[in-house]
């Protein structure tokens, strides 16, 4: 079986909690906290934490075994079925939504004459290719790319900061502390997604050495934490919290702003490209999850006929899906109402089961 290094496991931690949240973060984060928003984006990525050492808690003693092998293994094989088949559908979903995301982003930005089938398939075919390579091409990929994404939403913030109004900072907590906690509510299901991807990978990470893949994870978890934190304190300073809040794309609107010593102006047309390996990581993990739930459900092993069909399907339903203001809120919901339940649920359920069985053995 494939594996992938400790170092492989904080980059990929990372490059799936960052993923392409990084585009919706600030509109949805200000619509509740407002001025504040920033507050709740940084805490909102903790929850990573404790819901992966409960990941990897649980596991432990299930070596070699994702979570939806564990749950048939704790709860019985058809809760397990009905579990597996949640799980499979909540991943295939999302994955689809945020593939029609890309096309209507990219039409939206600087393909509006490439037709969306084009660019969806286009995406999907780049998805497609890095899923069958395996986990381990796939933790390289996420390892190179990821360095590049992040540099490009700094470059963004950094030649922001001339355009920053300083008024728009205060005051701080104007409504208090509750918009925060409200915030950090509705952010929830953003590191959830990364959980759910998490669920299935944890079988290709080493166990020798837990100690280490605990720090990856609190270090991926804050370092997320930090750039989308600032990313959001950048929208509100050069927008305002009232215009932040109507921005469906705020981070292609900064891309638009930033000007280089008066002669570079207009760069999200180069970091678009880059910011597409952070789609194509995200896509691809939920891709995967997806794969694996199928392949658990069904214990169908002909892989490539299995990778064909799920990109036909994922192309086949994200094309005609509807683009803007609707596609923001469909994703948004569906976050709220499936992924933020299930995983919020599930993880938590299974931990207290597992620890449960453990000390009833001992006695």
């Amino acid at each position: 079986m494939e594996k992938i290094s400790e170092h492989q496991f904080t980059m990929v931690c990372a490059a799936v909690l960052l993923g392409t949240t990084f585009i919706p973060v600030g509109q949805t984060s200000v619509q509740v906290a407002g001025r504040d928003a920033y507050m709740s984006v940084v805490l909102v990525y903790g929850l990573a934490i404790p819901w992966g050492l409960m990941i990897l808690a649980i596991t432990r003693n299930h070596p070699g075994q994702n979570l939806l092998e564990v749950t048939a293994a704790l709860l019985g094989k058809w809760p397990g079925k009905f579990l597996a088949l949640l799980y499979t559908g909540a991943v295939g979903y999302l994955g689809i939504l945020l593939l029609a995301r890309v096309g209507d982003t990219f039409r939206r930005s600087i393909l509006p004459l490439v037709p969306t089938t084009v660019i969806i398939g286009g995406m999907i075919l780049l998805v497609l290719m890095l899923a069958w390579s395996g986990v381990e091409n796939f933790a390289r990929f996420a390892e190179s790319v990821f360095p590049l994404v992040v540099f490009g939403l700094l470059f963004t913030m950094v030649f922001s900061i001339p355009r920053f109004e300083p008024d728009e900072y205060l005051p701080i907590l104007e409504n208090g502390v509750m918009p925060v906690i409200w915030g950090v509510a509705k952010l929830a299901s953003y590191p959830m997604e990364f959980i759910l991807f998490m669920a299935g990978a944890i079988t290709f990470v080493p166990r020798e050495d837990e100690g280490r893949l605990k720090k990856g994870l609190w270090r991926a978890s804050v370092f997320v934490a930090f750039i989308q934190g600032a990313l959001t304190f950048t929208e509100v300073m050069v927008f305002g919290p009232e215009e932040a809040m109507r921005l469906n794309y705020g981070l292609l609107a900064l891309g638009k702003m930033v000007e280089i010593s008066r002669t570079v102006s207009g760069i999200e047309s180069l970091f678009l490209l880059i910011w597409m390996g952070a789609e194509i990581i995200k896509i691809c993990a939920l891709f995967l999850a997806a794969f694996w739930g199928i392949r658990h459900l069904s214990g169908w092993n002909k892989n490539l006929w299995l990778y064909l069909g799920l990109a036909l399907l994922f192309m086949a339903v994200a094309v005609p899906r509807p683009g803007g203001t609707a596609l923001a809120l469909q994703i948004l919901r569906f976050d709220e109402w499936t992924v933020l339940p299930l995983a919020g649920c599930w993880i938590p359920l299974l931990f207290l089961l597992n620890v449960w069985k453990r000390r009833r053995r001992r006695t």
